[in-house]
């Protein structure tokens, strides 16, 4: 099970899809495998590894396009995934796309 942390407002929408999450363990998750390809191609370029839960979060997520999480780009839900699951890898995450986040400062 994903380890949650306390991340505001935005609590309700992640316990929720964990939830989803662990009901179907080991079931088909019914998402796009477009979208699961999205978060490996995302962890290949960042040098950031994702576990098979990030990665299943991100895609239930990503399908959610009329949602409030429809309007993130791919970097910023998988950085929102990231900052639910494991901080310590989200700032090395967005330093490798210093376009779409501003640089972050690691020390």
């Amino acid at each position: 099970m994903i380890e949650r942390q306390d991340n505001g407002g935005d609590r309700e929408i992640f316990e929720k899809a964990s939830g989803v999450l662990s009901i179907k363990a080991g079931e088909d998750l019914g998402v796009r495998k477009s979208s699961l390809a999205q978060a490996d191609n995302m962890s290949r370029a960042s040098g950031v590894p994702i576990t098979q839960e990030q990665r299943d979060l991100y895609a239930l997520l990503r399908e959610d396009t009329v949602g409030f999480y429809g309007a993130f780009s791919d970097q910023e839900l998988l950085a929102k995934v990231l900052q639910f699951t494991d901080r310590t890898n989200l700032i090395p995450f967005m330093n490798a796309y210093p376009i779409i986040f501003d640089k972050i400062k690691t020390e």
